[in-house]
């Protein structure tokens, strides 16, 4: 039996003012589950990287201890024989990929891995029909929607087959029903001997799956258990670590609407060269109210709000609000990825009383 394990791990990025891990020790067993958990910024997905070589060979800093995989000294080995024992799920999957099509990308880890082009075309079409992205195989990477890319990114790291298998924030990009899929899935990997590190907010779906559970808090260990032991837990105690609720939490009472809100009749939308994305009649987005829109991935629903805030144009599409025309540089969007839409250095950004006007 193989044991993958980080033992006394400490590790400070360059320019960091204090470590994001301190004196970590995880041992994973062949097979099984292990779920890292924390509140932002706890230091998880460092832990994440710590197994998947990410640390020391891509991000720099201070390492201190020592973490193997299958027997192989991660800091030591380079990470082209490290991606014949590891792949990974990142929580924003776009920076993974390296091609332009899905069929191009699910083929591209087993050819740098050296696989016979039959092996290769085999485990395309097996792992595409059990993730039901079959219908992708000859789209654009650039076109699908961030539910797609999250499964693509799965199908990614199921095509290598490697035995260590690590996702960072998997659930982000998905909707309810697709969280249950994955749940099933690493279930499915988890028997069929995989073993599965995962960096997680969402806990539940995780529930009779994870075998072992360590919790972060400011960079160190603040409990670990197994996965029973986790989940029998009460409500409270998980508050206390920073973590989810696994309860539902029901909304507040909201004000009446002020006004009528925002109409849009007639609208229209189709990517370049592609099939029709939207065909909306008429839609009503109520002032003063929460709309949610509900759909599978890829049915248009990141599209509709990329069309009201003015990233994309729709033909004939009539948008209003209470009654008058609506400038899209009245809305705002929060991305699904925000890094894509943050531009300053830190946080605060230049201070604009030192900004020069004249």
């Amino acid at each position: 039996m193989t044991i993958t394990q980080a033992t006394g791990v400490t590790f400070t990025y360059r320019g960091a003012d204090h470590p994001s891990i301190t004196d970590a020790t995880i041992t994973i067993t062949p097979g099984t589950v292990t779920l890292l958990c924390g509140a932002s910024g706890s230091g998880k997905t460092t832990a994440l990287r710590l197994f998947n070589g990410l640390i020391p060979h891509f991000h720099d800093g201070d390492l201190t201890g020592s973490v193997t995989v299958d027997d192989i000294d991660v800091a030591r080995v380079d990470l082209s024989e490290l991606a014949h024992h590891c792949s990974t799920v990142f929580q924003n999957p776009r920076t993974q990929f390296y091609t332009t099509h899905v069929r191009q990308e699910l083929a591209f880890g087993p050819e740098n891995l050296g696989r016979a082009p039959q092996e290769i075309c085999a485990r395309i079409d097996e792992v595409a029909a059990e993730l039901g992205i079959a219908d992708l195989l000859e789209s654009r990477v650039t076109q699908l929607s961030g539910g797609q890319m999250q499964r693509v990114a799965c199908a990614v790291a199921m095509c290598n087959n490697t035995s260590l298998i690590v996702f960072d924030e998997p659930t982000a990009n998905l909707s309810a029903d697709l969280i249950g899929q994955l749940a099933t899935l690493i279930a499915r990997l988890k028997a069929d001997g995989h073993t599965i590190i995962i960096a997680e907010h969402r806990l539940s779906f995780l529930s009779g799956i994870a075998d072992r559970v360590y919790c972060f808090d400011k960079g160190k260990i603040a409990l670990t258990a197994t996965g029973e032991e986790f989940y029998a837990a009460s409500d409270e105690e998980r508050k206390q670590l920073g973590l989810r609720s696994l309860v539902t939490v029901s909304m507040p009472q909201l004000p009446e609407p002020a006004g009528e809100g925002l109409t849009i009749d007639n609208l229209t939308f189709a990517y370049r060269q592609g099939k029709t994305v939207l065909n909306v009649d008429h839609a009503l987005f109520p002032a003063g109210k929460i709309t949610a829109l509900l759909g599978p991935c890829g049915s248009g629903k990141s599209t509709l709000a990329r069309i009201v805030c003015g990233l994309e144009k729709a033909k004939h599409a009539s948008i209003t609000l209470n009654g008058q025309k609506f400038p899209s540089r009245a809305a705002y969007l929060v991305m699904q990825d925000p890094t894509r839409q943050l531009f300053s250095d830190t946080v605060i950004g230049p201070d604009p009383r030192k900004v020069d006007t004249s």
